[in-house]
């Protein structure tokens, strides 16, 4: 198993979210924290954001108006 880690960029694009947008939610959300690789540079495990986006589907449940069946 390899381990990948994603940029800044990388992370938006899967997420689909602007750089802004991605910033709230470091603040307000339950995100992986950064891993630092140099002095100004840090990035985070694939694997982690993979996690979050699955917690997020996960913890939506059914949407108003729909019957869970």
């Amino acid at each position: 198993m390899s381990i990948r880690i994603l940029r800044i960029k990388d992370v938006c694009q899967l997420l689909g979210v602007s750089r802004s947008t991605f910033y709230q939610l470091r603040v307000t959300a339950d995100f992986p924290p950064a891993i630092p690789l140099h002095k100004r540079v840090v990035g985070w495990q694939e694997s982690d954001i993979e996690a979050f986006v699955r917690s997020r589907i996960e913890g939506q449940g059914p949407k108003s108006g729909e019957r869970d069946e």
